[in-house]
């Protein structure tokens, strides 16, 4: 009986976990807005998606497109990158101002159009955003994170405006320094991220709608897409829903614990109930006596699960230290993790010990009940 509540506390406990984790996870602050943002790549799998890269007139076709997007007043901005924010992003080589090409740095790099910023609520920090007003930007400008400015040894926003960087042949200056976010999941540490116009790589309209009328505003969508885009297959979805597919097995594996966790605690009262039955019996002239002596039922329950108490204290103690291992070591692939915190033991020690004592309870309390005359008669 140890042995399967000391499995049971162990299996609440990181069960608790677990979900703790799911939820800082889903719920942290990604340094971007991902809520109300409908992605629609414009290249996928599907073989009628195949096309050509886009050259400069199937650019003005697709700037026609957003533009007949931002007609309809749900939707509040339309823009293009090579990929969404919060799902990885391609390593390439960098080679900022003041270092040799042999010392080149490799960091997190995404082609975007002109309102990604704005689209993704990405703050400019310093100098400023992607504007059509210069020309320059679509051939040699820059954006970059914090982190990013940090890691080429710039100390402040304010020292990474102006310098120059060669990106892989594309020589350009850095114009602007926004605020980190998670271009990853969160099994992976936050790394710095650079921002450039590649027209030929733009693939993917991040559209943010309004939250009222989204079934109105996703049909209108798709109208405007099959008049601009009648060869290609409309495959939309929602940022935020991609991101939380990221953690579908930690949230399989929060499920099993779960499931395990209430089967265990299951069986752990079958064999405890069976082993009060047994007690109970043997001690049925006992409580018999006891009662003729004046003994309550309280008196009688508590001298049947005084036993159990220290037995499940027993088992809480042994589930502890092995929980706590457990459960920090899995935290480990999270490069942002929920803390472990006292009081989850406590709740789970608490809630088996409220389990198992109803289950006792449930037993003891009838045989204290019992006409006493009825144990003792065949003495």
């Amino acid at each position: 009986m140890v042995l399967q509540f000391t499995a049971s506390i162990a299996l609440i406990i990181g069960a608790m976990i677990a979900y703790r984790q799911l939820n800082y996870m889903q719920n942290k602050p990604l340094g971007f807005e991902k809520e109300y943002i409908v992605t629609a790549p414009l290249y996928s799998q599907n073989i009628n998606n195949i096309f050509t890269k886009p050259d400069s007139m199937f650019y003005q076709r697709l700037h026609t497109f957003s533009d007949a997007l931002k007609q309809n007043p749900n939707i509040a901005t339309v823009t293009l990158s090579d990929q969404t924010l919060g799902s990885g992003a391609q390593m390439r080589g960098i080679v900022p101002e003041g270092f040799k090409q042999e010392d080149n740095k490799f960091i997190s790099c995404i082609a975007v159009d002109f309102g990604f910023l704005e689209t993704y609520g990405l703050k400019v920090l310093a100098g400023r955003d992607f504007s059509e007003k210069f020309p320059a930007d679509k051939k040699s400008s820059f954006i970059i994170t914090q982190e990013g400015a940090k890691s080429f040894g710039w100390k402040t926003p304010q020292d990474a405006i102006g310098k120059t960087v060669d990106r892989e042949g594309k020589q350009g200056t850095i114009i602007g320094v926004v605020n980190d976010f998670h271009s990853n999941s969160l099994l992976q540490p936050m790394d710095g991220v650079l921002f450039d116009i590649t027209i030929p790589q733009l693939n993917v309209f991040s559209i943010k709608i309004n939250a009222q009328n989204i079934p109105q505003t996703l049909s209108y969508i798709e109208s405007k897409w099959a008049a601009f885009f009648p060869e290609k297959v409309l495959q939309y979805s929602f940022l935020d829903a991609n991101i939380g597919l990221q953690y579908v097995a930690q949230q399989r594996l929060s499920k099993i614990i779960f499931y395990f966790a209430a089967l265990a605690i299951f069986i752990s009262c079958l064999g405890l109930y069976g082993l009060i039955m047994l007690v109970t019996q043997q001690r049925i002239k006992e409580i018999g006596i006891r009662k003729v002596l004046g003994a309550s039922v309280a008196s009688i329950t508590n001298l049947l699960s005084r036993d159990f108490i220290l037995l499940i204290t027993l088992s809480f103690l042994l589930a502890t230290p092995l929980a706590y291992y457990a459960m920090n070591k899995w935290l480990q692939d999270f490069a942002y993790r929920t803390e472990i915190s006292w009081w989850i033991f406590v709740i789970a020690g608490v809630a088996a010990l409220l389990i198992a004592m109803a289950t006792v309870s449930a037993h003891t309390i009838k045989a204290a009940l019992t006409n006493p005359v009825k144990n003792l008669r065949t003495e």
